[in-house]
């Protein structure tokens, strides 16, 4: 490295000679092996001397942005004829672009022109999107016809799911001959807590007549619409309901008998439930709308844990005629409801048969229903709630499975009274 200059060998008013100094020092540095000096590689060359003397060391400013060029030409088309001439210093080297398509009095085409031919290698020219990697079942069908056919396909009725539903409907034979029973192929029935019904669901399937066969569980998942199967899937025929258009007169011994009506219940999950209580507590049997109503699904048996399969449900083509014709053979049309004209159902007296009637969700009962019942019963609230809730936010009503199961219970006991009265 070279050694720096004593001050005193300097001149003390020579500015050249101290910037000379430094500048060996700091080229020195940037150097390479042997001394050999180098340009420092992120630094501009310096500007000229100022005046005054000495050397300006900040770097010089970056020339000024050349103009955009014009446009290319397409390739098919002959390229435009620019002006040559000097545009003036203040225009920045283009004049303004009319909205005529012309620069400098020039027509250059290009406004005229498609998107395409103003911008090779634009959307026109761009690739087409990649092709689709995965196919459809319906496309794999398709491709391949001579395929075996899926689960679902081979479907001869509906698939019913669920242990308790598969047992009840094998039990009652009211869908008739099942088609076929698929079991889950990785089911160990040692490990079941319901493996008494596995087996029993198996024999009877068998003794029907229905082939038995082991399938992965994604194969049940579709089947079932992946819902909770438990391993056990009935292709089975559809269940359908019975007309009817009124209940006969009762005899007058014995328990009065009590009917639920569904007015437009739409839930399956709350059709089962109703069904479920209905065939808990004892009721006689279900009457649903024939239109606007759930139909009895696989969803409404898996609900109503098996109760669709045992439990006679009728339609009535129109609610208002039915009820009618029922209160003229003798039965106590009840709906329930939870306005201020409703009375408690404890205070009804079942002393003959009754009909109870239910509205669907949200709207409750229709008002041509409405008008054809005899009174309307409620389950009494709590005077007060038990825990302390913010203005507005209290339950005015209870769920129709629900209140179906309540209203129900009160019902039949007080039928099971008045007959276990009589017959003393």
């Amino acid at each position: 490295m070279h050694a720096l200059p004593s001050v005193g060998t300097l001149h003390h008013a020579c500015r050249p000679c101290l910037a000379r100094a430094l500048r060996s020092v700091t080229s020195a540095r940037w150097g390479g092996l042997g001394g050999v000096s180098a340009p420092r590689p992120d630094r501009e060359p310096r500007s000229p001397r100022r005046e005054g003397g000495g050397e300006d060391w900040r770097p010089s400013r970056p020339p000024p942005r050349s103009p955009r060029p014009p446009p290319r030409p397409a390739p098919e088309a002959a390229a435009p004829a620019w002006d040559t001439e000097e545009a003036p210093s203040g225009s920045g080297g283009w004049e303004e672009e009319e909205e005529d398509g012309e620069v400098g009095g020039r027509s250059f085409g290009a406004s005229s022109a498609p998107r395409s031919a103003r911008r090779p290698g634009g959307w026109a020219s761009a690739p087409s999107p990649p092709a689709r990697s995965w196919v459809s079942t319906r496309e794999r069908r398709e491709a391949k016809p001579g395929a075996a056919p899926t689960l679902a396909e081979q479907l001869k009725g509906e698939a019913l799911y669920g242990v308790a539903p598969v047992r009840a409907a094998l039990a009652a034979g009211r869908r008739g001959p099942p088609h076929a029973l698929f079991l889950q192929s990785t089911m160990v029935e040692a490990r079941r807590k319901d493996a008494g019904a596995v087996e029993a669901i198996v024999a009877a399937a068998a003794a029907a007549g229905a082939a038995v066969r082991y399938v992965d569980k994604h194969e049940l998942n579709l089947l079932s619409d992946n819902r909770p199967h438990q391993g056990v899937v009935l292709d089975v025929p559809p269940l359908a309901t019975e007309a009817l258009r009124s209940l006969a007169p009762w005899e007058g011994t014995g328990t009065p008998p009590v009917w639920v009506a569904l007015d437009e219940v739409s839930d399956p999950q709350n059709l089962g439930a109703v069904l479920r209580c209905a065939l808990f507590l004892g009721a006689a049997g279900v009457v649903v709308c024939a239109r606007n109503s759930a139909p009895l699904s696989p969803a409404v048996s898996k609900a109503s844990a098996g109760a669709a399969e045992l439990l006679p449900v009728h339609a009535a083509a129109a609610m208002p005629a039915f009820l009618a014709a029922c209160a003229a053979n003798g039965w106590h049309v009840l709906g329930a409801d939870a306005g201020p004209g409703a009375q408690p159902c404890n205070a009804v007296a079942v002393d003959r048969p009754t009909l109870l009637v239910l509205g669907s969700e949200g709207r409750g009962l229709r008002t041509n229903v409405r008008r054809e019942c005899a009174a309307l019963v409620a389950v009494p609230g709590a005077p007060a709630p038990a825990v302390p809730l913010p203005p507005g936010a209290e339950p005015d009503s209870l769920n129709v499975g629900v209140a179906a199961g309540v209203l129900l219970h009160v019902l039949l006991s007080k039928a099971r009274e008045h007959g276990g009265a009589g017959s003393a």
